[in-house]
C-alpha cells in the first residue's frame, strides 16, 4: 500500500478517535488493549482496502468470486500483551478464506504451525504499507506492543463463498489447551 493509502487509513483511524468509534475486543484479548471498528463501505479508507484486495487477488491468482468482507481498523495500545493464539475463521464450506492485515504503523504478527513437532512459530515484522495475507485457518497472534506508540493496522477477509458468520468464531476455534512455541 502506498503512502497516500497509509495516510488515508491513518486519518480514518484519527476520525475514529474523535468520534469514539473504537470498540474493545474484551473477550478476545488478555489485557483489553486492542480495539477495532468496521470501516464504512463508502469511505476513502474502504476504497484503499478494496484496491488492496484487488492487488492481492491479482498477486495470488484468486478468482473474481473473492470479495472483501468485514474491513476494519485495528489499534493496539501501548503495553498490550501478546494475543491468544487463534484462527480468524474456520471455513464451513471448505473453500479457502483469506485474511489480510495492512500495516499502517510497524507491527509484528506471530504465525504458528499446529501439528509440527515441536510446535513452531515465526515472527513476521510488518512495516507501514506491508500487507500480510494468510488463510484464515492459520494459527497466529498479534505480538505485544512495548513501544511508547500505539500501532494502527487494517484487517479484511477475502471470501468467495459468502461464508456465514465470518469471523464470529475467531477466538473459539482453538481449544484452550492449544499451545504453539
Amino acid at each position: 500500500v502506498d503512502g497516500n493509502g497509509i495516510n488515508t487509513l491513518f486519518c480514518y483511524a484519527l476520525n475514529g478517535d474523535k468520534n469514539n468509534r473504537w470498540e474493545k475486543l474484551e473477550k478476545t484479548q488478555p489485557d483489553e488493549k486492542r480495539v477495532h471498528f468496521l470501516v464504512h463501505g463508502g469511505s476513502n479508507a474502504a476504497t484503499v482496502m478494496r484496491r488492496t484486495a484487488e492487488k492481492v487477488k491479482t498477486t495470488f491468482g484468486l478468482s473474481n468470486k473473492y470479495v472483501m468482507r468485514k474491513p476494519s481498523l485495528l489499534k493496539t495500545l501501548v503495553g498490550a500483551e501478546k494475543q491468544k493464539w487463534h484462527q480468524d475463521h474456520f471455513s464451513h464450506t471448505g473453500a479457502p478464506i483469506y485474511s489480510a492485515i495492512i500495516a499502517v504503523d510497524s507491527r509484528n504478527v506471530i504465525v504458528g504451525r499446529l501439528g509440527s513437532r515441536p510446535l513452531s512459530h515465526t515472527n513476521v515484522h510488518l512495516k507501514p504499507g506491508d500487507v500480510l495475507v494468510f488463510r484464515t485457518d492459520l494459527c497466529h497472534c498479534g505480538a505485544g506492543l512495548m513501544s511508547n506508540e500505539k500501532a494502527i493496522g487494517a484487517h479484511m477477509f477475502l471470501d468467495a463463498e459468502n461464508e456465514p458468520d465470518l469471523g464470529r468464531d475467531t477466538f473459539n476455534s482453538l481449544p484452550d489447551r492449544t499451545t504453539v512455541r
